[in-house]
């Protein structure tokens, strides 16, 4: 089944971003389809699809509204969180572009 990546309709650069770093910078989504929807619902019932990633968009880990165990960051910073991107320099520069 093929990967797919799930985005706002009209993404922010902070969802922009988050897309960027799932299909540039890990192998795991490097080949995702990139997917934008209209709203937080169509995003959900993608991404209870298996091989779907949610950012910036939807209620899932990524979705980019603020979460309360983790108020200082946005979609892209947890993405770059959880996937070990965080240590890049180049990265963080965009990553504080985003908050």
């Amino acid at each position: 089944m093929a990967q797919k990546v799930v985005t706002g309709w009209n993404p922010s650069f902070d969802g922009l971003l988050a897309v960027w770093l799932a299909t540039r910078c890990t192998k795991e989504w490097k080949d995702a389809e990139v997917i934008y929807v209209k709203s937080d619902e169509e995003a959900d019932r993608l991404g209870a699809e298996p091989d779907t990633l949610v950012v910036n968009c939807g209620t899932g880990e990524f979705s980019g509204h603020p979460h309360d165990q983790f108020p200082n960051d946005c979609a892209s910073t947890l993405f770059a969180k959880k996937y070990g991107l965080m240590d890049d320099p180049k990265l963080r520069r965009l990553l504080r572009v985003a908050l």
